[in-house]
């Protein structure tokens, strides 16, 4: 049986333990229920968080219901007000999780989201996962994977990070993703975002319209390898400072068009703007 991991209202704690604060925060440590059942996540206003992190921790040590769980087939936290601000590492290795559509969707709370799905080998879909996290700040940190990195099944990501209006790190996030084919949406109105380096390397399967917005300053390496990229790319940011090897060779030439304001006026041809490609370094 499908075991689905979703939020609800109520405030049955029998299925987990958690530990009580002195203010009435609950934190809820780890799943002890029937794994054979729909894995309900019990919800009181803000009260209850998923887990808790603090400095110096890994996520096998700390406190997390769901890191290396086989268990976990599918999740669904969408607009649950327990999400705490780290959801660092939560669904890693979850080798048997499918689906994440929806899962993080309307979680106003979460800022960081650090490998949250590193090591979900058998991951096929997670459109809309962050739509409208509207706090999330960063999908990366230091030597850390991306959000999705080497999640090799993955092939939908529609809107993933739509509506992200302070994200500003999108590095390494669909790294690896070789079976990526629709990332459209996927930073639409993340008005903030400043770094998506290396966000598509290796995605090899990837062909959607790609937009990336206008406060983009790092693209290197973003689209390398991506060698069966054929749909419209648009970049929007008229401040790329560095964009080293944003498109391989044989990714570029193929890209149906590149629409880059930078340097530029309006849209130019696919020739024209691979010369310039060229000439500037970003191939």
């Amino acid at each position: 049986m499908s075991r689905k991991i979703i939020f609800y209202t109520g405030e049955d704690l029998s299925d987990w333990r958690y530990s009580t604060a002195a203010n009435g925060q609950i934190t809820l440590f780890e799943y002890t229920g029937n794994y054979s059942k729909t894995i309900k996540v019990p919800s009181n206003g803000d009260k209850y968080v998923v887990n808790t992190y603090t400095s110096g921790t890994t996520p096998s040590t700390a406190n997390t219901p769901f890191y290396n769980n086989p268990s976990v087939v599918s999740v669904d936290l969408r607009n649950a007000p327990f999400v705490s601000n780290n959801m660092y590492s939560t669904f890693s290795n979850c080798r048997n999780l499918i689906t994440a559509d929806n899962c993080f969707k309307g979680c106003t709370n979460l800022t960081n989201a650090w490998e949250c799905f590193w090591g979900c080998t058998n991951l096929t879909s997670a459109a809309y996962c962050f739509d409208g996290c509207s706090n999330l700040l960063e999908l990366r940190v230091f030597e850390d994977a991306g959000v999705f990195y080497n999640c090799t099944n993955l092939v939908n990501a529609f809107s993933c990070f739509n509506g992200c209006t302070k994200l500003y790190n999108a590095t390494e996030c669909f790294k690896e993703c070789i079976n990526l084919v629709d990332a459209t949406n996927c930073f639409t109105n993340c008005t903030t975002l400043q770094n998506v380096a290396y966000s598509f390397q290796g995605c090899t399967n990837l062909n959607s319209p790609i937009q990336i917005p206008s406060a983009v300053r790092v693209m290197t390496g973003t689209f390398m390898g991506c060698t069966n990229l054929y749909s419209d790319i648009t970049i929007l940011s008229a401040e790329v400072q560095d964009a080293g090897s944003c498109f391989s060779r044989d990714s570029y030439t193929q890209t149906t068009n590149v629409y880059i304001p930078f340097n530029y006026t309006g849209t130019t041809t696919r020739t024209n703007t691979f010369n310039s490609f060229v000439t500037a370094g970003y191939i």
